[in-house]
């Protein structure tokens, strides 16, 4: 629990940062009003799974759209390379998580689905044999 705070922690500061400093270049000059707190927000929606980054980013996107879409879609361009910084980066590293193996590997087909055991004993799930290959036992 302490690694995914620390985390949310690291994501709102650089959300905050990157907001001020969009305010600064006079991209979204309300980020550098707002920039405390849209990071503060999309901070704690960082906890939440799945919809807390979409959550919050959505403030000052439409804090942006209501003065200039074109603004709205780089502010949405901004949280979007947050989002890629945040799947590229190890969660694992603040958590402390065991686990070596990476985020993609746990969406792979190969984590799908019961676990089977094989002539060594190894746990695993997938298998070696191409699909359309036909066990023949005798």
């Amino acid at each position: 629990m302490r690694g995914q705070l620390l985390f949310s922690l690291i994501m709102g500061t650089t959300a905050g940062i990157a907001l001020w400093i969009f305010g600064l270049l006079g991209i979204f000059p309300d980020g550098r009003t707002y920039a405390l707190a849209f990071g503060a927000f999309f901070g704690a929606m960082e906890l939440v799974p799945y919809l807390g980054p979409v959550l919050g980013a959505l403030p000052p996107v439409l804090v942006a759209l209501l003065g200039d879409p074109l603004t709205a879609l780089w502010v949405g361009l901004l949280f979007l390379a947050l989002q890629q910084l945040e799947a590229t980066s190890s969660p694992r590293r603040c958590s402390g998580t065991p686990c070596g193996s990476t985020r993609s590997s746990s969406s792979s087909p190969c984590s799908w689905g019961p676990r089977s055991t094989g002539s060594s004993g190894r746990s695993s799930r997938c298998r070696s044999r191409p699909w359309g290959a036909r066990r023949w036992s005798t």
